[in-house]
């Protein structure tokens, strides 16, 4: 009640304060949490439909409005916390298809959000669409797929993916979060394909359909929690103290009257499960649905992007490089003009149109 009384105050800082606290009851940051008291959190707050479309109300004209930069951040971790993976895994399966589709229906939002000078927002978002396109419909995917070329989320992130060279993990992460992305967008969605035929020469692209191994794989940073392990450390961790009270009550019947009494105190004073507590059902998770698999070899693609190459059907270096690093930039940069030009109106970015001409090779053979 105290949450929703401050979300209607309209202000900022209220309403951060109070949309970081849900999230805090989502994914606890301490360790050694409960998966249980977890599940049992999301099942509460993620139940009223009504709520969870206020909030996104609240989300969504902020974000078409520019501003509460802190509250963006803090819905999105609240939205990672409830639909991303592995955090999803404890969110339960009717709570998590009505957010999911709640979220999906806004559409233009999200894309929005990745034109953010915010590095922890642009992740969010992120995050947030992966979730959509893996989890979601058919239709849904479909129509994010679409979007990602209307937009100009697609080139955004290519540049991303390809150009990000640095040792700093966030950057790093966000990385690797475009590469997925432009994995899900492109599988099975061809004008997203021949974009990139547009953009890249035929000998790089080949590398996607290559069985070879990469040489250099990379760590998963997206997803860094393991909830398979928590449950079965925790049931473990369960089973230990309810077989500690086992043996306590074999001691309890063993001695006098006196000494059950001392017994029962000590036991009730460190904390060990009660009986009732005994029959607790075992830690279930959601099982996470990807209708949508990256099939082609994306990490073989981006290692060869990356290296020089002399062949008849390829040449690729430093100069081509740069030349298809500086057309994405030009093109992001006037789209970005013409969307800040017509802010009244919706503006798709004309990707039929979008080609990457390589000077350095006109002489070649």
């Amino acid at each position: 009640m105290k949450v929703i009384k401050a979300l209607q105050r309209n202000s900022d800082g209220v309403t951060h304060a109070a949309i970081d606290t849900l999230s805090t009851l989502l994914s606890p940051m301490h360790d050694k949490y409960d998966l249980r008291q977890e599940q049992l959190n999301k099942a509460s707050l993620l139940s009223s439909k009504k709520f969870l479309e206020a909030l996104l109300k609240q989300f969504e004209e902020r974000v078409f409005k520019g501003r509460g930069a802190l509250v963006i951040s803090a819905m999105l971790d609240f939205l990672t916390f409830s639909l991303c993976a592995p955090h999803s895994e404890t969110t339960e399966g009717k709570c998590f298809d009505q957010l999911l589709q709640l979220v999906a229906d806004m559409g233009r939002c999200l894309f929005k959000l990745f034109q953010h000078p915010s590095m922890a927002i642009v992740k969010g978002a992120g995050l947030v669409m992966k979730a959509i396109i893996e989890e979601g419909d058919s239709e849904t995917a479909a129509h994010m797929q679409e979007l990602a070329l209307a937009e100009g989320a697609l080139p955004r992130h290519l540049h991303t993916a390809m150009f990000t060279m640095s040792a700093d993990t966030r950057l790093l992460i966000n990385r690797q979060l475009s590469r997925h992305l432009l994995g899900l967008w492109v599988t099975g969605h061809p004008p997203a394909m021949g974009l990139l035929k547009r953009i890249l020469p035929a000998g790089l692209l080949a590398y996607l359909d290559s069985d070879d191994e990469v040489p250099q794989s990379e760590q998963d940073l997206l997803h860094m929690r393991d909830n398979l392990k928590s449950a079965i450390d925790q049931t473990k961790q369960n089973s230990q103290w309810r077989q500690l009270d086992r043996q306590l009550k074999q001691i309890e019947r063993l001695v006098s009257k006196q000494a059950n009494v001392l017994l029962t105190h000590w036991r009730d004073t460190i904390g060990i499960e009660k009986q009732n507590q005994n029959q607790q059902k075992p830690i279930v998770l959601r099982k996470r649905r990807q209708r949508i698999k990256t099939e082609a070899n994306w990490p073989l693609f981006y290692y060869n992007f990356t290296i020089d190459h002399a062949k008849p059907n390829l040449i690729w270096n430093h100069k081509t490089r740069e030349e298809l690093k500086t057309a994405l930039e030009n093109e992001m940069r006037a789209f970005h003009i013409d969307q800040e030009l017509g802010r009244t109106t919706e503006i798709a970015w004309n990707h039929h149109e979008f080609e990457v001409q390589y000077e350095c090779l006109a002489d070649e053979i």
